[in-house]
């Protein structure tokens, strides 16, 4: 069996165990954040106003669709492997095969959900009109969800550039400067794993319960049972193909 135990040396000390160290190589690159407060003549997509084709760009990027890992993968995971769940052998991957999902693009994914509440009027009010009090809890919880989780992430991987402060002559105090040099991940490597190893939502949407799992708790109960019976018949969509949901943990 190949030794793997040095690819992406740099990155293991300071990464917890993953399948993707051992299956490409992840180069470190430096790059200046361009995180002018204008955006100049030629802004990137994702600092566009909302439209069909920043959505599309924020979907390529937020892909949550699963993957395959191994048994040994879900261990070296902390996970239980009693509990995680396998694909079905129709899926064609064998019997050493369970459902994961890259975590740095469900961080994307709740981005992307703030940026979209950050321009509820386009994407929300039709459904609410009376803001987002008049939401559906799923929806409210999703978004403190996704605010809590990107918090913890960047503190978990609390990055130590520091910025510097320039004068504006125009102006009496220092200006930030935050264009940052920093030593970045290669992500669009692991993007493009994703996407030769993603499993498509329609084949993913079949796999059924077969009767095991803890019960939720009578909260997490009522806020599906609300979202259901407020979408169910909707012919706009389900929520969560209407308001960009994803599967929630408890």
């Amino acid at each position: 069996m190949k030794d793997h135990s040095m690819r992406n040396a740099l990155l293991r000390p300071v990464s917890h165990d993953s399948p993707l160290l051992n299956l490409l190589d992840i180069s470190l690159t430096e790059k200046q954040m361009n995180a002018s407060l204008i955006p100049g003549t030629s802004p990137s997509i994702f600092r566009l106003g909302p439209s069909p084709e920043v959505d599309k760009a924020w979907q390529r990027i937020g892909d949550i669709r699963p993957v395959a890992i191994t048994r040994d993968d879900v261990v070296k995971l902390g996970k239980d492997a009693e509990l995680a769940i396998k694909y079905p052998a129709s899926f064609g991957f064998g019997d050493d095969a369970y459902i994961g999902r890259l975590d740095v693009l469900h961080q994307i994914h709740c981005l992307d959900a703030l940026r979209r509440e950050a321009n509820f009027d386009y994407y929300y009010r039709s459904t609410w009109p009376d803001g987002l009090e008049s939401a559906t809890q799923l929806h409210r919880l999703h978004l403190t969800h996704c605010t809590y989780l990107l918090l913890e992430n960047i503190m978990c991987n609390a990055n130590l550039e520091v910025y510097t402060h320039f004068w504006y002559r125009d102006t009496n105090g220092p200006f930030a400067d935050f264009n940052v040099n920093k030593k970045c991940r290669d992500f669009d490597a692991i993007l493009d794993w994703q996407n030769r190893n993603a499993v498509e939502m329609e084949l993913y949407n079949t796999i059924e319960n077969p009767g095991l799992g803890e019960w939720m708790s009578p909260e997490l109960r009522a806020v599906f049972d609300e979202e259901w019976n407020t979408f169910h018949n909707d012919a706009t969509g389900a929520a969560g193909q209407k308001n960009g949901a994803h599967d929630h943990g408890g």
